[in-house]
């Protein structure tokens, strides 16, 4: 059993739509993810920039047993003056997040470009890796850094980091499998969300990001109403 384009893109634009009508807000904002098309009209997700906040001296000097505080801030029209002064000691970094499907794979890929305050790509895989580990210590997510790497996005093109599929894909193969009979016994859309905000609530740990479970349940909640025609 195999994620389609199609599929991804049909759930795509059904959890997008779910995701600005309950219209969060804050660091973790689903109503910032948008679905948005390249130039040969594939869809993908893509969220506003966002502004992280973290201690360069946590970041050099953290052992296991220490957390690494950081603030998340959504960028405005990427205005960076609106965060106000920093401490010398803080390091201000701007995280892109998108999801694209893979060809390869056949499933989503999630990706992100780390940008610094004047505009230079962030290309050291260690130091993003160190800040993602730091903040996963927080989340309880384990080891999913290893699985960082850095190519060129599939859609604009610029270096970016990204999941590797080789974590995820067979939890896909085991939630397609899980949501095609559910499907199939509740009579259901094939295309309904579930599957794309499952696999969303278990990726965005391993970024910083989460679904609250209050979020996810009234997603869930949306994603169960009848279309209007």
């Amino acid at each position: 059993m195999s994620w389609s384009l199609s599929e991804f893109a049909s759930e795509a634009k059904t959890v997008s739509e779910a995701f600005q009508h309950i219209g969060d807000s804050g660091s973790d904002s689903l109503a910032d993810w948008a679905l948005v098309e390249d130039q040969t009209h594939v869809a993908f997700l893509k969220r506003a920039p966002l502004l992280r906040r973290s201690k360069k001296d946590k970041i050099a000097t953290a052992s296991a047993d220490e957390l690494c505080l950081v603030d998340d801030t959504i960028i405005a029209d990427n205005d960076l003056a609106c965060i106000g002064p920093n401490d010398e000691n803080d390091e201000l970094l701007v995280w892109i997040f998108s999801i694209v499907y893979s060809d390869v794979w056949e499933c989503p890929v999630l990706y992100f470009r780390v940008e610094a305050q004047d505009g230079a790509l962030v290309t050291s895989r260690e130091h993003i890796v160190q800040i993602l580990k730091l903040e996963h210590y927080q989340n309880e997510v384990e080891d999913s850094w290893e699985f960082v790497s850095y190519d060129e996005h599939p859609v604009d093109g610029l270096p970016s980091f990204f999941l590797h599929p080789c974590q995820t894909r067979e939890r896909v193969k085991t939630l397609l499998n899980s949501t095609d009979g559910k499907r199939h016994d509740a009579g259901t859309s094939q295309h309904n969300g579930f599957l794309l905000l499952t696999w969303m609530s278990m990726i965005f740990p391993a970024v910083g990001m989460t679904i609250s479970s209050q979020n996810f349940v009234a997603i869930q909640k949306q994603l169960s109403k009848p279309k209007s025609h």
